[in-house]
């Protein structure tokens, strides 16, 4: 009987122990992204406008553009969803929408495209990263040509 009580009163003890250092950890939101890279698409040797949402920078002349897009939340959302688009009708390139099925969710968004110019040299473009509303229909990230 002595050693059941002891074991009781141990247990006992043990368990108190760790209930009270479960609830004082802080919980912590760790981030993670979703990435989607879109080309090469092969270019007549001109401009385009990198872009997220209505942001952009436009590049020099470039004879093919690569897209990739990033996406980063916390975990106490719903990651954004990355999916291949279109240009708009007319324009050549790359673009990829941002989307949530969470109306109010939120990333941190970042753009890069490359590609070759027409000196032969590697060119980069970034747009972000920038918070942007990701909820339905979502934002889309392209690097488009003017024409």
């Amino acid at each position: 009987m002595n050693i059941q009580r002891r074991g009781a009163r141990l247990f006992g003890a043990i368990a108190l122990g760790v209930v009270p250092l479960a609830l004082a950890t802080p919980a912590s939101a760790a981030s993670h992204t979703a990435t989607l890279t879109v080309g090469p698409v092969i270019l007549p040797s001109v401009p385009v406008q990198v872009c997220l949402d209505s942001t952009c920078t436009p590049s020099t002349p470039l004879v093919n553009v690569t897209l990739k897009a990033e996406a980063t939340t916390d975990t106490t959302v719903v990651l954004p969803t990355l999916t291949k688009s279109q240009c708009p009708s007319g324009q050549l390139g790359a673009a990829v929408t941002i989307s949530s099925t969470d109306a109010q969710a939120t990333a941190s968004v970042k753009v890069t495209a490359t590609g070759l110019g027409t000196d032969g040299q590697q060119k980069t473009v970034v747009v972000g990263p920038r918070t942007v509303n990701v909820g339905a229909p979502g934002v889309v990230a392209s690097a488009c040509t003017t024409n």
